[in-house]
This record gives C-alpha cells, structure tokens and sequence, in this order.
C-alpha cells in the first residue's frame, strides 16, 4: 500500500512541476497555490475543466499526504508501521 500513495505523490508532484514549467514557458499569470496552476491552465485554454478539476484534487491529496507524514514522523511512526487514513 505504501508503494501506491508513493507512487501517487510523484505523480502528482511531477503534473505540478509540469504545470509550472506551462505557466512559466506560456508567461501566464503566477499561481499561488499548486490548485490554481490547474486553474491557470484551464483559465489559457492549455487543459480542459474537468482535468483541472481533478488535477486540482489531486493537490490537496499530495499536501493532505505530507500533513500525515510529518504527524507520524513527530509520533515516531515511520513509513512501514500500518496505519489508517480515514
């Protein structure tokens, strides 16, 4: 399982890091959030609404993820140990 959400995190890291390399090369406007690079693109044109709309979701899972990592880390909890989300 945790193979997955890694996975996951880089993926979602790697479209973020996209996006951002989009806005820059496009000279469109700075976001101030990874969510709002999802919305930039859609606002240009360069993806559509509702690939902006999950890509925005998949930001707050990445920053959702790293909430969770550090509460574990400051518990002592490390990435092996079993663990429920919800």
């Amino acid at each position: 399982m945790n193979m997955v959400l890694h996975a996951m995190l880089v993926a979602t890291q790697s479209s973020i890091d996209i996006s951002n390399h989009l806005i820059a090369e496009n000279k469109l406007k700075k976001p101030f959030t990874y969510r709002e690079a999802f919305e930039i693109l859609n606002e240009s044109g360069l993806i559509s609404l509702p690939l902006s709309e999950s890509m925005s979701d998949l930001a707050g899972f990445r920053n959702a993820s790293r909430i969770i990592r550090a509460l574990r880390l400051a518990d002592g909890l490390t990435y092996d140990e079993d663990v429920t989300f919800f």
